[in-house]
């Protein structure tokens, strides 16, 4: 499936960027559901069990630079718009009938924790940068 999303990708001029960033996503997600035999049992329900995930995954997971903070809103965006952007397609491409997620909103950006700019000591607007 992850090959057939590259040539079609790739014939409408998205960028290879793109399109390592959505294989990443897909890889990931795949990775978290144990599998995606079948793209139609997919379900809404899986893409926010999926974000819960990514809010509980660190940065790095795995690797000797991984510094234990967790994955910013941001990032967990990514990784969501690049599986909704696949689901999609396979829709466009007449793959799937229904895309499952096509109503799911993204995760809110998370609130920083001001308490550390004010234990600082510190009354700057920009003391905590």
């Amino acid at each position: 499936m992850l090959s057939r999303y590259r040539l079609s990708a790739r014939a409408e001029g998205l960028s290879e960027k793109t399109i390592s960033h959505t294989r990443l996503a897909m890889k990931l997600f795949a990775e978290f559901v144990g599998g995606i035999a079948d793209v139609k049992q997919i379900t809404a329900d899986d893409l926010r069990w999926f974000t819960i995930g990514l809010q509980q995954t660190t940065k790095w997971r795995g690797l000797p630079q991984g510094n234990g903070k967790k994955l910013s809103g941001t990032s967990i965006n990514t990784y969501i718009r690049g599986v909704k952007a696949f689901f999609s397609r396979l829709k466009r491409e007449g793959i799937i009938k229904n895309d499952p997620l096509e109503r799911l909103r993204l995760e809110r950006g998370r609130v920083p924790d001001r308490s550390r700019v004010h234990d600082s000591g510190s009354s700057g607007v920009n003391s905590g940068l």
